[in-house]
């Protein structure tokens, strides 16, 4: 006991001198190189991520670029106006492909609701019944155009007269999906046009009906995807 009492605890410098500090110099050089190949590892992984991002945003700005893209809005053609007549009156849309690649719509639906108040709900409701179009080809630059009947607020089909309606205020959104040939996405396209006629024009038929775009629309009714 007495000579355990007489031993002197080993001093720091015993730990790093020659040679008992030999060993401890060799796990400290082995963690530092550890922990230099584990940084050099981060640094490949993360250089290796921000390239294969870098190669993502510019596929994906390439596919944006050169993919078809489909706009809808109101057809204001010559024929489109309203008779003081049995004639129910008719609403026209077009599609058109605006891009650079064809696109085969999948289909389409448009509302064309008289009504008195320029206050629509934030999420727009579309007729059950769409037109299908079986992924028909559109190519760069064409347009195809679609009508149905009138309908008022509720949605009912409209099958009077535009004579009948005082004052002529008309609410016109709808869709089109499609696909593209350089990805597999279904894409789809919205608008929101409005007519209100003039005072003067209120009892001069036919009307001459010219939507523009709804600007009070929410972003629901103009989304292209």
């Amino acid at each position: 006991n007495q000579k355990k009492a007489n031993e002197q605890p080993p001093q720091w410098y015993e730990f790093v001198t020659w040679p008992g500090g030999i060993q401890n110099w060799a796990i400290l050089l082995t963690l530092e190189a550890i922990l230099w190949q584990s940084f050099e590892t981060y640094r490949s992984a993360q250089a290796a991520r921000e390239s294969v991002q870098a190669a993502l945003a510019q596929s994906n700005c390439m596919i944006a670029s050169q993919r078809a893209w489909l706009t809808i809005s109101s057809a204001n053609r010559r024929d489109s106006v309203a008779h003081n007549n049995s004639t129910p009156p008719l609403y026209w849309w077009r599609v058109k492909n605006v891009g650079s690649t064809p696109a085969m719509i999948v289909e389409t639906q448009a509302w064309c609701k008289v009504t008195e108040s320029i206050k629509i709900p934030e999420v727009p409701a579309y007729p059950n019944d769409s037109v299908p179009y079986q992924e028909r080809m559109l190519g760069p630059g064409d347009s195809i155009e679609f009508h149905t009947f009138w309908a008022d607020p509720n949605g009912v089909v409209f099958r009077e007269t535009a004579g009948s309606v005082d004052p002529i205020w008309l609410i016109a959104y709808g869709f089109v999906k499609y696909k593209t040939t350089l990805d597999k996405d279904l894409h789809e396209s919205r608008f929101c046009d409005d007519f209100i006629s003039e005072w003067e024009d209120r009892e001069s038929y036919p009307l001459r009906i010219r939507f523009r775009p709804f600007l009070e629309a929410p972003a629901e009714y103009t989304k292209c995807t």
